[in-house]
């Protein structure tokens, strides 16, 4: 019943046919949501895992390996360039190359870095940044816990992002190999930085 992502049509000489989606992909540079879209890709992140939750991921091969506790299937990279808008509104994920089962709070917690944070350079974090990402959590139905957790959960993603790219590399991946020379271990790991060190954002969730 989730209408938000392509439908799959099998295999065609070794590659995924899937439905085509109609709308458009924004270029994350100098994306500046609204609160409304804001909350639109938060409940479509939690309606893709409504729809996931029920997926038994059990014997299956993943890019990135399953992470405790298993909850939901993750997308693993929800972010706009990875979202399909149309009149602004997040409607539809696409790109699942890297979805892996684990908690729902880790794709909640890189989501909300990706809609609510993320400019270059970060610099440092304000109020206003501090209340986007609370919104994004309040309209997913985050917990409280993992609410006051958030920015926590953040850093701690995007050190296990860096450091999967780092690992993927020194082993010859050419795919996150591209991703160390484009400096986006070095991206991710000095945003968690940022993120750790705001104190405004730790006292937005205390």
């Amino acid at each position: 019943g989730f209408e938000g992502a392509p439908e799959p049509f099998g295999l065609e000489a070794g590659c995924e046919v899937l439905g085509w989606m109609e709308g458009e992909v924004e270029d994350p540079s100098g994306l500046d949501l609204g609160a409304s879209a804001l909350r639109a890709a938060a409940r479509l992140l939690r309606g893709f895992h409504d729809a996931a939750a029920g997926f038994d991921p059990s014997g299956l091969v993943w890019q990135f390996p399953a992470e405790q506790p298993v909850e939901v299937v993750l997308h693993g990279d929800a972010a706009p360039y990875n979202c399909v808008f149309r009149g602004g509104v997040p409607v539809a994920w696409i790109d699942f190359d890297t979805a892996h089962p684990g908690p729902r709070v880790h794709d909640v917690a890189y989501a909300a870095y990706r809609f609510c944070l993320i400019r270059e350079p970060l610099g440092e974090l304000g109020r206003q940044d501090a209340e986007r990402v609370l919104d994004f959590a309040a309209a997913y139905g985050l917990s409280g816990e993992e609410t006051r957790r958030l920015p926590e959960t953040m850093v701690e993603r995007l050190r296990w992002l860096a450091a999967q790219i780092r690992d993927r590399a020194a082993a010859g991946d050419p795919a996150f190999l591209a991703h160390l020379t484009d400096g986006h271990a070095e991206l991710y790991a000095g945003h968690a930085d940022v993120i750790e060190q705001s104190e405004v954002l730790r006292r937005a969730f205390s």
